[in-house]
């Protein structure tokens, strides 16, 4: 990072290290060897807190701004001021833009000649139409820099958004991608360091079959009665089916998860719909919560487990309850203060004590604890920057169709400092051939799961992002438990993905 300051002619770049292997770290040490008048770290929400205490460690707190909260200075002047005084400035990526001036959404960070801009977990500005992109370029900086172990999302066009950001022009990116890749982009990954006490970590994938007929009936319905809605829609002309697929791609992976979930949220969105309520009733822990129970009560230590809804966490919470198991959820909407009581819980030196030492007999005795042992993450809230290595088990219910979600969520436990093997459980519903109906021996009519989709799409965007970075670790080569799962159907859009054809 060094070298590419003091002599290229572009004086930045990308720092695509995989997540965990102390961007972090790196960032303080160029800021060390090559001192600018000031420096603006740009980072998500989640993680602000973690970046400003590292840097008030390492620099002092009175050379460290926290530009963030209602009590953010909104003045240019005043800000200059306090750059004079704090010259490492620590903001949001929600505080680059002004979303209440629609004619100017810049704020008083664009008026300051950065020595050095620093954007975290940088793939979050690589689509080009966004306010956050826009603002990210606009602001002046002698270097500019994206951290981000994810770099490709899912398609080449989202690494040259982030060429972009650091000054390389559209022209020489297209003309010569990989020089640019070469000579801009530092990634390694943490097979460089694998050794007894740095392992990589463990992936099993479970293939879990319906376990009841009443469940597999009512997902069927679901996925059948939503494609059926969505066709006569589009057969109405109806204006932007873009977002109708997205939300029918919301509704099933709501019902792989918990078929009360997508029928709760159904009857919102069509209340005059006349529901079978019993047809369409389901109270019992679903198929893939139940495996994750189980998988829970199998593992030692501390486990993580990323949902994508809110009632989703829900339900999980009150399951592991039932069993007597307790857990924190951890998601969007939450006050960093919030999130950060939440985390702390898991610290080392609050967790569980299983026994203590009777100060009558000097005999250990068992502790009935209620500490918890499992985090719930939504995992758009917290599937990046967070370090959170003293977990050990990470549970993800739902493949993610953009495979680097997954990726991130992984790195938040397996990273640098983790002693322990970490071991990472996928879960994958798949349809109960016992309780396929009579006359669906066609292959073409047996149920295909939304889970088993949105796998196929995940195993072409690890390969985009394998080409692309030249990085075969990122291909998809996981083993499965139980039946394999049929990764030959080819879906070049979301209409394809969701309707099969």
């Amino acid at each position: 990072m060094l070298e590419k300051e003091l002599e290229t002619s572009v004086k930045g770049g990308l720092l695509c290290d995989d997540p965990g292997l102390g961007k972090t770290i790196q960032t303080i040490g160029l800021m060390l060897g090559n001192k600018v008048n000031c420096t603006l770290i740009a980072v998500p929400t989640s993680v602000i807190n973690q970046w400003y205490n590292v840097m008030c460690e390492i620099f002092t707190k009175e050379k460290v701004y926290l530009h963030y909260g209602t009590e953010r200075i909104n003045n240019s002047m005043k800000l200059l001021y306090k750059i004079h005084e704090s010259p490492i400035v620590i903001t949001s990526h929600s505080s680059l833009f002004n979303i209440l001036d629609k004619e100017n959404q810049h704020t008083c960070l664009h008026d300051v000649h950065w020595g050095r801009v620093v954007i975290d977990e940088g793939h979050t500005i690589r689509n080009q139409k966004t306010l956050l992109h826009r603002m990210a370029c606009d602001l002046n900086a002698k270097h500019k820099w994206i951290l981000t172990g994810t770099p490709v999302q899912n398609k080449e066009k989202d690494i040259k958004s982030l060429f972009k950001f650091i000054g390389i022009s559209a022209r020489e990116v297209k003309t010569n991608l990989e020089k640019c890749i070469s000579t801009y982009l530092l990634r390694r990954t943490k097979d460089i360091l694998f050794d007894e006490t740095f392992k990589n970590y463990t992936v099993v994938n479970h293939s879990c079959e319906f376990t009841t007929q009443r469940e597999q009936e009512i997902y069927s319905k679901i996925q059948e009665g939503s494609i059926q809605k969505f066709l006569k829609k589009e057969e109405e002309m109806v204006s932007n089916p873009y977002i109708q697929l997205l939300e029918l791609l919301l509704r099933l992976r709501q019902a792989s998860i918990h078929p009360s979930i997508a029928l709760a949220s159904l009857k919102k969105k069509f209340p005059d719909e006349k529901w079978d309520d019993e047809s369409f009733s389901f109270n019992k822990g679903s198929t893939k919560m139940l495996s994750a129970l189980n998988k829970i009560k199998e593992t030692k230590g501390l486990s993580i487990v990323f949902c994508q809804f809110v009632d989703e966490m829900e339900y999980m919470k009150e399951l592991l309850l039932e069993n007597n198991i307790y857990s924190e959820t951890y998601k969007g909407g939450m006050t960093i203060t919030e999130r950060q009581t939440i985390l702390d819980k898991f610290k080392k030196e609050n967790l569980i004590k299983k026994f203590v030492i009777s100060k009558k007999t000097g005999k250990p005795i068992k502790v009935n604890n209620k500490k918890p042992t499992v985090l719930l993450i939504q995992i758009k809230a917290g599937g990046v920057g967070l370090n959170l290595q003293q977990f050990s088990n990470i549970l993800i219910l739902s493949p993610d169709w953009n495979p680097s979600n997954e990726i991130q969520g992984i790195a938040r436990a397996h990273r640098i400092g983790q002693k322990d093997e970490v071991k990472v459980h996928k879960f994958t519903l798949i349809a109960n051939p016992k309780y396929e109906v009579k006359d669906s021996l066609d292959k073409s009519k047996q149920l295909m799961t939304i889970d088993q989709r949105i796998l196929n799409i995940q195993v072409q965007k690890r390969d985009i992002m394998s080409s692309i970075l030249n990085d075969d670790s990122l291909i998809f080569n996981e083993k499965f438990t139980g039946k394999e799962l049929n990764n030959k159907l080819s879906y070049n859009d979301l209409r394809r993905m969701i309707i099969g054809s």
